[in-house]
């Protein structure tokens, strides 16, 4: 048997429905040899609704799921009949498996220690912001440097009647 990852592409939003789907299939003992592993590559991310914060979920590849397994007739059938699935990444003739390098990469990035939620939302340089987390709190701020890296930005605030920089979470301040 040469198990390989092979990439399905599933209708939009799908993506768990499938998954899950493909997870019972590794328990039935007719695929539990020739199923092997089922991964949704998400990411977290911190959205800012009405001065709440919620840390959701953001899929990297949208209507993808990867899936190493032993792909014949009886397996590629198994998967086609999940239900949000409509057909695996291929040549038009058949699917192709993906290359080593290409999964190391990708589960790289997913066992990295993600340390930081990212933020959806994105700022730019001399954009006014409001500040509503921490001490500085409901103080206006006007955008001097971004470091998306670190998800950290210093705001010009006027402090006093001066001019002083404050660097900020993105999760600290908000658009206008």
């Amino acid at each position: 048997m040469t198990q390989n990852w092979y990439v399905v592409q599933t209708q939009t939003n799908f993506e768990d429905k499938a998954k899950s789907e493909l997870e019972r299939l590794m328990r039935n003992p007719d695929y539990a040899e020739k199923i092997i592993e089922v991964i949704v590559p998400t990411e977290d991310i911190i959205k800012i609704s009405k001065n709440k914060k919620t840390v959701n979920k953001r899929k990297f590849f949208p209507g993808y799921v990867m899936v190493k397994m032993d792909l014949d007739e009886d397996t590629y059938w198994a998967v086609r009949k999940i239900s949000g699935v409509k057909s695996f990444l291929s040549d038009r003739k058949k699917p192709i498996p993906l290359k080593e390098e290409e999964v190391a990469a990708i589960k790289e990035i997913l066992a990295a220690p993600n340390l930081r939620p990212r933020p959806v939302v994105t700022f730019e340089k001399d954009e006014t912001l409001r500040i509503i987390d921490g001490p500085f709190k409901l103080l206006m701020g006007i955008v001097q440097d971004i470091y998306p890296d670190k998800a950290r930005l210093k705001l010009m605030v006027t402090i006093f009647g001066r001019p002083t920089p404050v660097e900020l979470d993105f999760t600290q301040v908000e658009k206008m």
